[in-house]
Parts: structure tokens; sequence; C-alpha cells
């Protein structure tokens, strides 16, 4: 055995008595419902054939029904949260009802994410964007990267670090990658291409946010004019509460100033 390492006689075993149910969206679920991967799964499921559906559900229920509480439950709010996927006038027998919020719930072990993955995430609020400044002087790709640039350099002493990044944000980090390599360790992009938007899209956001009729009553007005996808609920409780009512945490034309990506995708550092 190497001099570098020493097997240990302790075991870490698996207890599915203390995991959870959590919704589980495969990702790609934007603003308007083209390019939708809960459609493709939905018809998927939605092809089974009556006995497979309900064979498919008693699997499930004899698997996972003895560790968690309220799985119907579960699994029926999960459709829910889904539902807008669905074709207008779909009827769904209670089986096919179940196994799609099925489909769409994941088991999550906090206890095993904390000790397989004890590192420190710095989690920013990109400007124009949350708890960062509302309206900044700069709205750029180039202030993207060098935000995230600071950040490395005096929280995470330097760098390495591994980047990941969302949407817009999946952009910035590459581009956080791309001219500062030293900076990075690992790049993780969810739901952004390396040549980003070549269309009107942040025209298209900007408008889509700007057609909210804010102020929101309540967060529940939020997801009524929304749609009740998880998106939408994210929205809604990000939600900045005031006297009256409850307001994004950004403005539409912030949204929109960077413009499209593949304009800048090779702009200088």
């Amino acid at each position: 055995m190497s001099a570098l390492a020493r097997r240990s006689e302790q075991r870490l075993t698996a207890d599915p008595a203390r995991v959870i149910t959590r919704l589980f969206i495969p990702g790609q679920e934007g603003f308007d419902h083209h390019d939708s991967r809960v459609a493709a799964v939905l018809a998927r499921v939605l092809a089974l054939d009556d006995a497979d559906a309900q064979a498919a559900l008693d699997d499930v229920l004899a698997r996972f029904g003895a560790r968690h509480r309220d799985l119907l439950d579960t699994f029926a709010r999960h459709t829910d949260v889904v539902a807008d996927r669905l074709e207008p006038g779909t009827v769904l027998s209670e089986t096919r009802r179940l196994l799609i919020g099925a489909t769409f719930t994941s088991e999550y072990a906090i206890e095993g994410a904390a000790l397989c993955n004890p590192s420190i995430v710095i989690a920013p609020d990109q400007r124009g964007h949350g708890h960062s400044v509302r309206r900044p002087a700069e709205v750029t790709r180039a202030a993207y990267v060098a935000d995230v640039i600071r950040l490395i350099e005096e929280l995470a002493g330097g760098g390495p670090v591994a980047l990941a990044g969302q949407s817009m944000g999946a952009h910035t980090a590459m581009l956080t990658a791309a001219q500062h390599p030293e900076l990075v360790s690992r790049l993780v992009m969810l739901e952004g291409g390396v040549g980003g938007s070549e269309d009107d899209y942040p025209a298209r956001l900007g408008t889509w946010f700007a057609s909210w009729p804010v102020p929101f009553a309540s967060p529940a007005a939020a997801i009524e004019f929304l749609g009740a996808t998880a998106l939408a609920r994210s929205w809604a409780e990000d939600l900045a509460e005031r006297a009256d009512g409850y307001w994004p945490r950004f403005d539409p034309d912030i949204m929109e100033a960077p413009g499209p990506a593949a304009a800048v995708a090779a702009a200088p550092g």
C-alpha cells in the first residue's frame, strides 16, 4: 500500500431511513415552453399503456413507500408543478397522475451531501440581481467577469476554484475561465452555450420581465400570473416585500442590458 494512504477500518453505509424527497426538474425550463425537457418526459409517461403505467407506479411504491411519509401526496404536488407542460385538455387517471409525480421526484440524503462535499460554496448575487447593487453603473459581460475574479481573489485565496454558472451566469463563468484559466480548476455550465444567444433572446427576456404586473399583492399572486411551475415558484420566493406589495429584485432593463452573449464571447479581458 502507498505510504500516502492508509486504509481505515471504518465503513460508511447508506441508511435509506434518513433520506428525504424533493422535486426533480431536469433543466432547460425557461420562461417560454420551447425545448422543454419536462414536456419530453411527460410524453414518454403518457405513451405507456394503462397496465405498464400501473406496474411502474406499483414498483415505485413497493421500493420507496415504506421510507417516506405521505409519498402519494408528494407525487400529486410534484405533478401540479409540471402540469402546465401538459397539452390543454389532457385528462389523467389517478395512476398516471401519481406516476408523473414520481417521475419528477428524487431522493436526497442531506447528511451524505454534507459528508461528501465539505467545501465552501461562494454564491454571489450578480450585479443588478438579487441582493447586489440594483442599478450598477456598468452592466457588461466584462464587468460580470471582473466581479467573479475579485471574488476568487478576495474570498477564495486566488483559486483555483471549481466555477459553476447557470444561464447568463454560465456564460460569465466560461468567459472567466477562458480569460483567466489559472483561477479555474473546473468549469460547470448549466443551461448556457459556448456561443450564447444569437437571436433576440435578451430583448424578449426584458420584454417579458417588463410585462409583470408589479407590484404583486402576494407571492401567491405572482405564481398565479407566472404559472405554477418550479421556475415561477423560484421567482416568487425571491420577491422583495415593500409597503405597496412584492417586487422583483431586479429591473427589466438591467436584465436586458448585457445584450447577446455571442457578440462579446471573444472580448479581451
